[in-house]
């Protein structure tokens, strides 16, 4: 099977270890094949983990508890230019188009973009902000010990 970093990192996970989990009544063992980066699963922020075997060992595993309830399915291409004919095929095989989400490499890269380009903007203005606040601070304090000041700055110009 193939495991996210997320998993591999956090578990201390290597190629070739082998992992089981609890399926129905069943253990399944599997050896890990790969380790992949999964864009929606691998953040800090998630808690779930998808992993990928191949049809038999799916099927074994299918075989022994209801999947349907309790996976996701995924595609992975060899060619990635494929992929509208795929879905074509699809939808024409059961008669109706597909209307799930389909997530593809260039949509989860470009919102990822745009979330960090609204995030360092955001930031950025804080900042601003934060720093006029504080050149404001600095300028007052300044300006008020020259002005409480001011009469011992003059008997000392008049004293040179």
């Amino acid at each position: 099977m193939w495991i996210p970093t997320s998993l591999a990192r956090s578990k201390s996970i290597r190629l070739g270890d082998r992992i089981g989990f609890q399926w129905g009544d069943e253990t399944f063992s599997y050896r890990v094949a790969g380790i992949v980066v999964d864009l929606p699963f691998s953040q800090p922020f998630t808690v779930t983990a998808r992993i990928w075997m191949n049809a038999s060992d799916y099927a074994r595993l299918a075989a022994a508890g209801d999947a349907r309830e309790k996976a996701m399915m995924g595609i992975r291409f060899a060619d990635a230019a494929d992929e509208p004919a795929h879905w074509a095929h699809f939808a024409a095989h059961f008669g109706t188009p597909f209307l799930e989400t389909v997530t593809d490499f260039a949509g989860l890269t470009s919102f990822y973009y745009m979330i960090g380009t609204v995030l360092s903007l955001l930031m950025t203005a804080m900042s601003l902000v934060m720093l006029a606040i504080a050149l404001h601070a600095v300028g007052f304090t300044i300006s008020d010990t020259i002005l409480s000041r001011y009469r011992t700055i003059g008997i000392c110009r008049s004293l040179a």
